[in-house]
C-alpha cells in the first residue's frame, strides 16, 4: 500500500449520485488478490473464515475449505489447479487460464497474473507458455451471468433442470443423475 500513496483520486459516481473519491484504494484490492505479503494472507483468511461461516448451504467441511481456498493468492490456486490434474493436460490448462468476475475487472489483473503464473510455473518447467484469456473489461463481472443465460436458453439445458420436489427426494446425487 506505500507504493502506492501519491496516486491521485478519481471520482466513482454511485447509482443515487455520491462522488466517492479513490486514489491508492485502487490498487489495494488488487494487491490482496495477487500479494505475497502476510498482512494480504491474514485479510484473506479473514474473508474465507467469515465466508465460510456465514454461507447458507455449507457442507460440514466448508468452512475449513473455504479458509484454505481464500487464503491464497490467485496465481497460487491457478498453479495448484493445474498441478492436481495430469501430467499431460497441465500445459494446455496453463495454455487456457480464464479469469473473469467483479475480480477481474482491475487494471492490469490479466498481465499480471499472467506474470505471476509464469513466474511459478517457469521454476518448475521452463519451456511452458501460460496464456490468460479474459473477456472485455465492460462484460468481465458478468460473466457468469452471459454463461447461465445461454446456458438456460438451450434446448436441452430443459432435460438437466431440478425441481426442488426431486433434490428433496434424492439429495444432491440428483446432480450426478441428471447432468452426467
Amino acid at each position: 500500500a506505500n507504493n502506492f500513496k501519491h496516486i491521485p483520486k478519481l471520482p466513482y459516481h454511485l447509482p443515487d449520485g455520491t462522488e466517492i473519491q479513490f486514489g491508492n484504494e485502487r490498487f489495494e484490492f488488487g494487491e490482496l488478490l495477487l500479494g505475497e505479503d502476510a498482512g494480504n494472507s491474514k485479510m484473506r483468511e479473514e474473508f474465507g473464515a467469515s465466508f465460510g461461516n456465514t454461507c447458507k448451504y455449507n457442507h460440514p467441511s466448508a468452512s475449513a475449505s473455504a479458509i484454505e481456498f481464500f487464503s491464497g493468492a490467485i496465481q497460487n490456486m491457478i498453479c495448484e489447479s493445474a498441478f492436481r490434474c495430469d501430467r499431460e493436460q497441465q500445459a494446455q490448462l496453463l495454455g487456457n487460464v480464464v479469469i473473469s468476475g467483479g475480480g477481474a475487472c482491475v487494471e492490469g489483473i490479466v498481465d499480471r497474473v499472467r506474470a505471476e503464473v509464469e513466474a511459478i510455473i517457469h521454476t518448475h518447467t521452463p519451456g511452458w507458455r501460460v496464456k490468460v484469456l479474459s473477456p472485455p473489461i465492460t462484460e468481465r463481472a458478468y460473466c457468469a451471468w452471459l454463461g447461465g443465460s445461454i446456458l438456460g436458453s438451450l434446448g436441452s439445458f430443459s432435460e438437466m433442470y431440478i425441481s426442488r420436489q426431486e433434490y428433496q427426494e434424492y439429495g444432491s446425487n440428483i446432480v450426478h443423475r441428471k447432468c452426467p
